[in-house]
């Protein structure tokens, strides 16, 4: 050790642990939305073709459900 057998803790390793704890919570809705629709539905459900668009569409269905405007309860 050589610091007398003292352990040494980088405080920004704790600042990280601690950020972490706070910020990346896989329950929160907004950071990490679960998905109500894959491409894949859309595809089906409405006969089109796969392209760019459906992204975009997801999107704003995903926006849609945070901000409660749409469920599937």
């Amino acid at each position: 050790m050589g610091n007398g057998g003292v352990l040494l803790v980088n405080p920004i390793d704790k600042i990280g642990d601690r950020t972490n704890a706070l910020y990346l919570n896989y329950g929160d809705r907004v950071a990490y939305p679960k998905s109500l629709l894959k491409s894949n539905d859309l595809i089906q459900t409405f006969n089109i073709k796969s392209s760019p668009l459906i992204d975009k569409l997801l999107t704003e269905i995903q926006v849609a459900q945070i901000e409660n405007k749409i469920n599937f309860t």
